[in-house]
């Protein structure tokens, strides 16, 4: 038994330290308790003790309240992502909703092409959703990616016509 535990904590380190994104536990106050990773300038001791509200735009308060409601009132599984994207004006913080696949259009409405006429009102701007892995040159990230395959029962291709795995 002991050796199955730290057999799968070796596992849930080995996804926490390779995870190409931040991943934090938070309280019901949004107070983040863990971090794996900090976005640069940031250090993790930097980040644990504050409120998750700090590194959320202010438009964005509101999903994020509600993704603590879901987790800790209803015992629901939640995400929370946040991208930056490139506009004429300047780079805007966008949140990519759970679940969304690659392909997916996001609408950015009046972060477009300014207008042409005086006063005239911005286009919309449409981000594309990609995905991209990171690199699996290395034992330790092989050994994430098997980590991941063996805790999560998913077939990405269960849903195409005649595919196999």
């Amino acid at each position: 038994m002991e050796q199955e535990r730290r057999a799968s904590e070796a596992r849930l380190r080995s996804i926490l330290e390779t995870a190409p994104d931040s991943i934090m536990m938070v309280d019901r106050a949004g107070k983040i308790l863990f971090i794996n990773r900090a976005r640069a300038p940031l250090v993790t001791s930097e980040v644990v003790g504050r409120s998750c509200f700090d590194f959320v735009p202010a438009e964005s308060h509101h999903r994020v309240a509600a993704a603590l409601d879901r987790v800790f009132t209803r015992r629901m599984l939640d995400e929370y992502e946040v991208r930056s994207a490139p506009t004429p004006d300047g780079d805007v913080e966008l949140t990519i909703p759970p679940g969304s696949a690659a392909g997916r259009k996001l609408r950015l409405r009046g972060k477009g092409i300014p207008a042409s006429s005086p006063g005239g009102t911005a286009g919309d701007l449409y981000v594309v959703l990609t995905i991209a892995l990171p690199p699996s040159g290395s034992d330790a990230a092989r050994r994430a990616y098997e980590a991941f395959k063996a805790a999560f029962d998913f077939d990405p291709r269960a849903g195409l016509k005649g595919a196999t795995s």
